[in-house]
């Protein structure tokens, strides 16, 4: 069970850097995740930074890898 606090820090919003920080990767490989259409902003008709919600990012990362954990076992 998440507490308030981890639950408010799962639905914040963060830059595509800080989305890179948190799964360590780096910014051009969420903004690859983006052109793919692995991961939608919250802005996405926004001509300015892109945000997304730290959720979305962690779900993404975990299902990429996962798809990569699947092609080598195969």
């Amino acid at each position: 069970m998440l507490t308030p606090e981890e639950l408010a820090a799962l639905e914040s919003h963060v830059t595509t850097t800080q989305a890179a920080e948190r799964v360590r990767r780096s910014p051009a490989a969420i903004r690859q995740w983006v052109k793919r259409g692995h991961l939608t902003p919250i802005n996405p008709s926004s001509t300015g930074p892109k945000y997304f919600r730290v959720v979305d990012v962690l779900r993404c990362d975990r299902d990429r890898r996962a798809k990569i954990m699947q092609l080598l076992s195969a």
